[in-house]
């Protein structure tokens, strides 16, 4: 899966599914939420005031065709209470978005990263997050089964914040990511596949 960074508006990307994090006590009024709302048309707060989204963490809606985005798909994606929220989240709301975009048939999808933490972080953890949730461990399932891993996933930030920190949270990102992916196919292996011998060969 290719990783990539966008710093153009999220209104602007063009992709299978955009996830769009909502904080549990934000307001309809807020800033953000307002302008999203009024570019859907009033879908998202909606949405929350008849009960079908609550914003708890990881729950999930999703909008078809969203009105005033080039995204094919909207996915409302619940961030829990924002005094809650930190980098492990955002690394779980990573891993949410691509799964989401899995079950719904997509290729690409892409993130709003609503942190104000260092860029580098969050590059990374959204990063290492999008590898987890693009992980296929039914290496034995014998049942035909299409593709459903993503080709792209995209990180969207405000503009204006240094490319270079972005860079190496994505690096930094992927060789945690695929290092603890690696693990967990090890880890399913069988034992007369993953014997001492190729562990160590693994392993070197």
């Amino acid at each position: 899966m290719d990783i990539e960074f966008s710093a153009q508006k999220y209104t602007k990307t063009s992709c299978n599914l955009l996830a769009y994090p909502v904080f549990e006590d934000e307001p309809d009024t807020s800033t953000m939420l307002r302008a999203l709302d009024k570019l859907t048309g009033s879908v998202v707060s909606s949405l929350r005031s008849s009960g079908e989204f609550k914003p708890k963490l990881h729950n999930t809606c999703l909008i078809h065709r969203p009105a005033g985005l080039k995204a094919e798909r909207l996915l409302l994606l619940g961030a829990g209470k924002q005094s809650e929220f930190n980098l492990s989240r955002l690394r779980e709301l990573a891993g949410t978005a691509v799964r989401a975009a899995k079950s719904a048939a997509c290729k690409d999808a892409a993130l709003v990263a609503r942190s104000d933490a260092r860029l580098s972080h969050v590059a990374q953890v959204c990063t290492e997050g999008s590898l987890y949730g693009n992980y296929d461990g039914d290496l034995y399932k014998t049942r035909e089964k299409e593709s459903r891993e993503l080709d792209r996933f995209i990180l969207i930030d405000e503009p204006g914040r240094p490319a270079s920190e972005i860079r190496d949270g994505i690096r930094r990102g992927t060789i945690i990511g695929n290092a603890t992916n690696l693990a967990r196919t090890l880890a399913n292996e069988p034992s007369n596949i993953i014997t001492p011998t190729t562990l160590a060969e693994k392993a070197t």
